[in-house]
């Protein structure tokens, strides 16, 4: 079942209200959002006296850290781990069920399944869907459902929901920070004064990030008129750089910063062998969603990312070959 994105939350509110035990997914590699509206969710739904626990791909990063809360069961999931069967299921900010990761068939095996997201994609994968494109961050559908469910969002949450936006607008730059973001985050500050250290928690860069910025920079290239700029960077980048992968965390972002760039391309050596993780932004011309979901990945129009399995070379070969068609179309 799909309820459209514009109706009110009764249904999710229904849903929720009959379930006793719900489980909480994020997509892997959680981001600001992801976290944000799982962590954010779960203290409302705790609040509710509902017996919640999120569950994660992988440990969070260092930096978000500060978004889980210690009432809150958490879980890195480990396939063939023994947990309960949980009445309710809901994913966060997952576009599709492949972004669950590992932790699918435990999503599915819940008795109902719901999917709260903001992200282009064709797979409604869950009992409920409620997804709207027009959400500048999932935290944003967070927000509208707990004010249905719970009326007075606690503080805790608020901080947890304020934190998915900032990251998820790049601190409030990006063209999606719409009216109904200033009028949340508005709400957000009314209640809690001074916000100003998530920016600078998001903002500070280790010395490994700065030398593996550096290092980027040296390798870029350019193509299309300057208009695209690509970088690659292999383990032995952030090895010679002293940094983790989390360091690279804002690279596409920052490229694209350069002037005259309308898309940046940054790749990156994964975990697994011939893994390649691509991060696609873009500032006016090029819908890197579509891009990426050529190559089976996905994003919004402005921020895209997809995984690899091959040589690098080929697939920068053919990821130059679609760009120049859309810029060429333009």
């Amino acid at each position: 079942m799909t309820e459209a994105a514009m109706n009110s939350w009764s249904k999710a509110v229904e849903v929720i209200n009959k379930a006793r035990s719900i489980s909480i997914f994020t997509h892997y590699d959680a981001d600001g959002d992801a976290l944000g509206s799982a962590f954010a969710l779960a203290i409302e739904l705790k609040r509710l006296g509902k017996e919640t626990c999120v569950f994660l791909d992988e440990e969070m990063q260092k930096k978000l850290v500060f978004l889980s809360s210690k009432g809150i069961d958490t879980v890195v999931y480990e396939v063939g781990m023994e947990t309960r069967r949980f009445d309710l299921s809901i994913a966060v900010d997952s576009g599709d069920m492949k972004r669950l990761g590992k932790r699918a068939e435990l999503f599915k095996s819940a008795a109902v399944t719901m999917k709260i997201d903001h992200h282009i994609s064709k797979d409604d994968f869950g009992d409920y869907n409620f997804v709207d494109t027009k959400w500048a961050a999932t935290c944003v559908a967070i927000w509208e459902l707990l004010t249905e469910l719970v009326g007075e969002i606690s503080d805790e949450a608020a901080i947890r929901i304020y934190t998915g936006i900032y990251t998820d607008t790049g601190g409030f730059k990006h063209s999606n920070t719409d009216e109904r973001v200033h009028l949340i985050t508005a709400k957000i500050l009314s209640k809690l004064g001074d916000l100003s250290y998530i920016s600078r928690i998001f903002q500070e860069k280790s010395k490994g990030m700065i030398k593996l910025y550096n290092i980027a920079v040296s390798k870029m290239e350019f193509f299309f008129n300057e208009r695209v700029v690509y970088a690659y960077l292999a383990k032995e980048d952030f090895e010679k750089a002293g940094a983790i992968m989390e360091d690279s965390e804002g690279l596409a972002t920052y490229l694209r910063e350069i002037e005259g760039v309308d898309t940046s391309v940054f790749i990156r050596q994964g975990d697994k062998e011939d893994e390649l993780k691509a991060s696609l932004r873009s500032n006016e011309i090029v819908d890197v969603a579509e891009i990426a979901a050529s190559f089976n990945g996905g994003g919004h129009k402005r921020a895209a990312g997809f995984t690899y399995y091959g040589d690098e070379q080929s697939m920068k070969k053919m990821l130059l070959e679609r760009l120049g068609r859309t810029l060429n179309d333009t």
